[in-house]
This record gives structure tokens, sequence and C-alpha cells, in this order.
């Protein structure tokens, strides 16, 4: 759709799919991120504790999810925005773009790993997704698009504000399941992650 677009010189309405298009990125990934944030633990221990899986393991775990979470809307912006570039033909961009988050994320990973250990590796990977998106921004707003920065960015704010409050009512109601039930049986925590979700 969008190299139709870019082919037949419909400027306007390219800008206006890629507005939409990474505006809905945020809705679905916001909200999402806020969740794997304060249900991390809830969501591995669901999955995987059982065995020899213990609970410092879902801890560690829980924290790795937490630092990728952070990335989350960033890696799916991406995923947006490299496509454009191939539509206009600029492919060689996204290429150097993803060359510098794998630098990015070398150094931080390089920096974090004895700190922060494996959380550490995770919240690299996120910030080098951030650094990629970033890159691939500078690169095309008005130089190969003019995506309505603006309206996006309201629409980032309004969604991170209902995505808290939406955190904040899962964070009560997990309190009082874990009150009520603990954290031990299995079943009943696979169905706590679901009415949290």
């Amino acid at each position: 759709k969008l190299s139709r677009m870019s082919a037949e010189l419909r400027q306007g309405e390219f800008n206006a799919s890629l507005t939409q298009s990474a505006t809905l990125c945020l809705l679905l990934t916001l909200p999402a991120s806020v969740g794997l944030w304060i249900h991390a633990e809830d969501i591995i221990r669901a999955i995987y504790r059982y065995r020899s899986f213990n609970e410092m393991d879902v801890l560690k775990t829980g924290g790795a999810l937490r630092a990728y979470a952070v990335g989350l809307a960033a890696y799916a912006m991406v995923k947006v925005f490299v496509p454009a570039y191939y539509a206009m033909g600029k492919t060689g961009i996204p290429v150097v773009g993803t060359l510098a988050a794998i630098g990015t994320n070398i150094v931080l990973c390089s920096l974090w790993v004895e700190s922060y250990g494996h959380s550490g590796l995770a919240l690299a990977t996120s910030l080098a997704a951030m650094a990629n998106l970033g890159f691939l921004l500078i690169c095309g707003q008005g130089k190969l698009w003019k995506i309505e920065l603006a309206s996006v960015g309201l629409s980032g704010v309004k969604i991170t504000v209902a995505s808290c409050f939406m955190g904040a009512c899962g964070y009560q109601l997990q309190s009082y399941w874990h009150e009520i039930f603990g954290i031990q049986n299995q079943l009943l925590n696979v169905t706590g992650v679901a009415l949290f979700m």
C-alpha cells in the first residue's frame, strides 16, 4: 500500500497512513508494556513456575521481562517506519539504523552486564530499539515524509495516562488476589493473570 502511494506520488495519503499506523502502534503496545511491567512475575509464574523453576527464577525472569517491556513500543514503531523507507526506495537508511542499534546494544551490554546481569542486557536491547527509532525519525521526518508528530504525541500521552490507570487497577487487583489465594497454586496463578490482563 505504501509503495503504491509513493509510486503514485500521493504524499498526503502516505503521510496520513504513516501517522495512523504510528498511532495504532502506540495504542497496541503502550497498554501491553504497562501490563507486562505490572504483572511480570505473575505472567512468568503462570507459564514457567513448576519443577526446578523456582520463585527466585521467577523474580529474575520478571526483571528481564520488565526491561524488555520498556522498549516494546519503540521496537514495534521501527516495524512501522522501516517499510516506509523501503516503499520510497531508501533501503540504506534502515540498514544504517540497524547497525547503529547493534552498536548501541553492544556498548550498553558491555557496560551493564556486570552491574545488572541479564536485566541489563534486556534493557540495553530496549534502549537500542529506541535509538533505532530515533534515527529513523530524524532521517525521515521532513525529508521523506511529514507525519503529524503533535497528533501522534498527544495520542501517546492519552494512551499512556489510560494505560497507567489500567495498570494501577490491575496492580490493586493483583494485590487482593495474592492476599486471598497466595502464589503457590499454578491454576490460580493462570486464572489471576487472565483476570489482571
